[in-house]
């Protein structure tokens, strides 16, 4: 891609002007991160890993898009954090959980039309089926990733880039090796996931009335209302990864020049880091982001196991005794205004309190007398 170390606001109401998109943005991440973080849970207690890589990756990518709109909202260049340590981190994360988050819509597929195959149920998984299942798995949600991050450094023309608002931002530099060892890896992925995902709708749509029974004879922990969750989430995620896909390939495309180390890694290349004012724009894949983070609360976020979390955390942090205690605070202020002629205010002082706590328990000695 091409980035240009001049381009920037061209004057002081410019730069000091906060857009309304950096003020959105930062918040939006920060709800899609906070919704994300109960998926996280629930998926890792059940063992899910690819679903747990799911999670955690939209959650990350949330989290840099916070982080990154924070520190870079406005377009003055010159008080700018450099973002060295930051960004050298940043973008190779956000390039390995894209991949991740790919990776893992593969496997959570495959694992759905492995459970609708009639025809070879397993009812216990063996030690070889396990150990194949963990293997895929580490390939396309660690190994996939390591390899996609080693890459980027390689066809890394510059250092880093930061765009205002969008904040880090990584370089490309264009050449047959790049295209075919690392532009082409998110098609291939995709194309997997396709192939896994056109078996799971072809055998659900075939045996969609037998699905709990299937779900039961093939001793899955993946119960009907999970299996259906997670074929939402990647059928979406699938959906919408085909266009993605396209507008990042567009991102990539321009003259193809020939790969030399010498020439993309430079003498003085650790130190050539870009600048880009954003003139209130950001990068399409922020606003994808969050919309994953509010879809994955959507899917995973109000399951029955989720609800049941929910309420464990009240209790840890007695959140439940002060809505019980405010509940009925409020069911006192409400018989208190209406026995008052004016009952447009409520205010329960202490002698109050000690009065209405003396005659409940003498209510309950007279309860227990006529019993």
């Amino acid at each position: 891609m091409d980035w240009s170390a001049t381009e920037g606001p061209t004057s002081d109401e410019q730069q000091s002007r906060l857009y309304p998109t950096a003020v959105f943005l930062p918040i939006l991440s920060a709800f899609a991160f906070l919704l994300s973080v109960p998926p996280c849970v629930i998926q890792a207690k059940a063992r899910n890993f690819a679903a747990t890589v799911l999670a955690t990756g939209i959650a990350f990518l949330n989290l840099s898009n916070f982080v990154n709109a924070v520190i870079w909202p406005k377009d003055d260049i010159d008080t700018w954090f450099t973002g060295v340590g930051l960004c050298d981190v940043d973008i190779k994360l956000v390039k390995g959980f894209w991949i991740a988050i790919d990776g893992a819509v593969v496997c959570i597929f495959r694992q759905l039309a492995i459970i609708l195959d009639t025809e070879n149920v397993i009812l216990v998984p063996s030690t070889k089926e396990k150990w194949r299942r963990r293997s895929i798995e580490a390939i396309f949600c660690v190994a996939l990733p390591v390899y996609s991050m080693i890459m980027q450094y390689i066809f890394q023309p510059d250092r880093f880039a930061v765009l205002a608002i969008s904040g880090c931002r990584s370089t490309f530099w264009l050449s047959w090796p790049s295209i075919v060892l690392y532009l082409t890896i998110q098609p291939i992925i995709c194309l997997i996931a396709s192939a896994y995902g056109a078996v799971a709708v072809w055998r659900l749509i075939r045996y969609r009335q037998q699905v709990s029974t299937i779900l039961a004879s093939s001793q899955s922990s993946v119960s009907r209302s999970r299996f259906i969750r997670l074929f939402i989430m990647s059928a979406i995620l699938l959906l919408g990864y085909i266009p993605l896909t396209g507008y990042w390939l567009s991102l990539g495309a321009g003259e193809i020049r020939r790969f030399s180390w010498k020439i993309v890694h430079y003498q003085g290349w650790s130190g050539f880091i870009i600048y880009q004012a954003a003139h209130g724009h950001v990068l399409v894949d922020r606003w994808i982001s969050a919309a994953l983070g509010f879809l994955l609360f959507m899917v995973f976020g109000m399951s029955e196991e989720t609800l049941k979390m929910y309420r464990n955390w009240t209790r840890k942090l007695r959140l439940d005794q002060a809505g019980l205690y405010l509940y009925c605070r409020w069911l006192e202020c409400k018989k208190t205004s209406t026995r008052s002629s004016s009952g447009h205010s409520c205010l329960v002082t202490r002698e109050d309190e000690k009065n209405s706590a003396m005659t409940t328990v003498a209510e309950s000695r007279q309860s227990k007398l006529d019993r």
